[in-house]
């Protein structure tokens, strides 16, 4: 008897947080769907069920560690054994949403840009004033209409970027998106 009451008790107990009432679901058509959240407090990601494709997304708690030893907070979304995005606090502000990462090609944007998307591809909804060139190879360009969206390419050490004219027009067009940035 004592061990059915604590079996119903742990199914109850499992089953709450999944009742409340102020508990949200997010069915994720493209990436533009994040912006339900990037305002809200960092702590209600635990109460938002993410769903892509149907499929509900499993989180996982990260702490990052950045170069100068300075932490911060991240939770992890995974589809099975893909990992789809990342939430990021900041070290200054722990308690908001400061990043999503899109780093996954399941995810793309309402023009259907992802990672892997060509910088041929989405040269026309790229703002090339924008552009960001980072020591360890990595660009960073904002989208045109949505300054949200920041696209993450990173050079091959094929091209040498630093040795060449960078205009839209010289730019290599094989470069590929690696991750999407979804900014306050």
């Amino acid at each position: 008897m004592q061990l059915n009451t604590f079996i119903l008790l742990t199914i109850l107990a499992i089953g709450l947080p999944s009742c409340s009432s102020n508990s949200q679901s997010i069915e994720l058509s493209c990436v533009e769907d994040l912006d339900k959240i990037v305002l809200n407090p960092f702590k209600d990601l635990n109460k938002t069920q993410f769903l892509l494709n149907r499929n509900l997304l499993d989180m996982t708690d990260s702490v990052f560690l950045g170069d100068d030893q300075v932490e911060w907070n991240g939770k992890c979304f995974y589809l099975g054994d893909d990992l789809i995005f990342i939430v990021e606090n900041n070290w200054t502000q722990k308690d908001s949403i400061s990043t999503i990462q899109i780093l996954s090609p399941l995810l793309r944007t309402k023009k259907m840009i992802g990672v892997n998307s060509t910088f041929g591809d989405i040269i026309d909804h790229i703002d090339f004033d924008t552009w960001k060139n980072f020591p360890d190879g990595y660009l960073m360009f904002k989208d045109k209409s949505n300054s949200k969206l920041v696209y993450e390419f990173e050079s091959s050490d094929s091209i040498d970027l630093g040795n060449m004219p960078l205009d839209i027009i010289t730019f290599p067009k094989k470069l590929r998106i690696t991750a999407i940035l979804f900014v306050k």
